[in-house]
């Protein structure tokens, strides 16, 4: 069997991924917390809740298998209930001896409770950055059991927050870990292949670089 790279996209709020050239687009998963969307369909009509599509809600420890591609949810538990943003899917995602980390947007109460449950189990390649980098995010205990040699911040071009904190992009610096933001690159993508090394992403601005994009900041 021919093996062919895991293609990854990293933009706002999203990863897509590709695996097979014989598929006809790339596959982009969407995972919402069982208590979210239950809070969204029930303020729909009973003709549009009908028409909702079948979704498998994400908690701890559901793992399933797509070719070699492996995904795990660490969080939420099945009776998880808090503030939205604590409500986040945390997913891994192994494909041979390469591994991503999704965060999305937990508080430092869960990434103590991750830490302190899973430990190295949650070590990984590429992290996206809890909560878009911000200053209360990926404290140093947390980076230590992540070991990741990349970061993705996940954030908007002039975001009023201010996303990625400089202070948390330095704590991944000093590491020597490699640091690329969707609000200075655009889309982010990887490609993983077994038995090799991970190359550096290709970012959109790369690719479609114009004689202004020189004047953007750089993380």
């Amino acid at each position: 069997m021919k093996l062919i790279p895991l293609t990854l996209c990293f933009f706002l709020g999203v990863l897509a991924f590709q695996q097979r050239k014989t598929l006809p687009a790339i596959e982009v998963f969407i995972f919402i917390p069982g208590l979210i969307y239950g809070e969204y369909i029930s303020k729909l009509s009973n003709e549009h809740r009908q028409a909702m599509p079948r979704v498998e809600f994400c908690h701890q420890d559901l793992q399933w298998a797509w070719g070699e591609v492996k995904f795990r949810i660490y969080h939420p538990p099945h009776t998880w209930y808090s503030k939205q943003n604590n409500r986040s899917c945390v997913l891994k995602i192994d494909y041979f001896e390469h591994s991503i980390l999704l965060t999305g947007d937990i508080y430092q109460s869960v990434k103590h409770a991750l830490v302190q449950e899973y430990g190295m189990a949650l070590n990984s390649d590429i992290l996206l950055a809890p909560h878009h980098g911000s200053q209360t995010t990926s404290s140093q205990n947390f980076i230590d059991h992540i070991q990741p040699s990349y970061v993705i911040f996940s954030a908007g071009m002039h975001n009023r927050y201010r996303h990625p904190h400089r202070q948390i992009v330095d704590r991944f610096t000093r590491r020597h870990i490699h640091t690329s933001s969707t609000a200075v690159d655009g889309a982010i993508g990887f490609q993983l292949y077994p038995n090799k090394a991970i190359q550096l992403p290709i970012s959109y601005q790369q690719q479609s670089k114009r004689y202004w994009h020189s004047s953007r900041k750089q993380l």
